[in-house]
């Protein structure tokens, strides 16, 4: 099996993807399947900004190589359930601003200290932005979100609360906020050949200028 040719081993891999076998499981096998299974994993990556330490660890040399596509989730600091029937303000708005500042410095940070040589192309995608405490069905990253039952989370018990119904802006509540960098922020220059940077168009409005990026 060592012998195979590297294309049978990334067939291979491509074919148990679909499939219900464990396919991480393949790479405990010998170091041509952990290469192989490693080459279609770190392809394309999903990444939230809450992930950065993690990400750091563990895409080390030759990790990079096979990386094509990343797409990055801003998360957002939290709120209270108190505050879902308030518009955004000055204080919610200087925060995000400064979350996501920061996620993009921390991960322009990592890139810039990877060898150019070590990375091809790499596509960029700004996937979502979104507060943990936003419902699951307003973020357009969330393969998990559900309708019905995140909007029977804002209506409260007639039995507890004497009839009175939560007042929930979802979407609505940051309709007239934008996010923005910080100012003076200073990105670090990431070394790849090529990039190519895209912009999701999640709930939370832009207000940023992709040439920045």
């Amino acid at each position: 099996m060592e012998r195979l040719p590297r294309d049978i081993y990334d067939e291979i891999c491509t074919y148990i993807d679909r499939t219900s076998f464990d396919r991480p499981a393949l790479a405990t096998v010998s170091r041509q399947w952990q290469i192989a299974v490693e080459r279609l994993t770190f392809k394309e990556l999903c990444l939230k900004s809450t992930e950065l330490d993690t990400f750091q660890l563990i895409l080390q040399e030759p990790r990079r190589r096979p990386l094509t596509r990343l797409k990055f989730i801003v998360v957002l600091s939290s709120y209270g359930d108190e505050m879902r029937c308030k518009f955004e303000n000055a204080d919610d708005r200087s925060a995000n601003d400064q979350a996501f500042t920061d996620a993009f410095t921390t991960l322009f940070e990592i890139l810039h200290q990877w060898n150019p040589q070590e990375v091809g192309s790499v596509e960029f995608i700004l996937e979502d932005i979104y507060s943990i405490s936003d419902h699951a069905f307003i973020r357009i990253s969330d393969p998990s979100r559900d309708t019905e039952k995140a909007i029977s989370r804002v209506l409260l018990d007639e039995n507890q609360n004497e009839g009175w119904k939560v007042i929930d802006l979802w979407s609505f509540r940051f309709c007239y906020s934008y996010i923005r960098f910080t100012e003076n922020y200073t990105l670090p220059a990431v070394s790849t050949q090529q990039k190519r940077v895209w912009l999701a168009t999640p709930p939370r409005i832009l207000g940023i200028n992709p040439q920045t990026l």
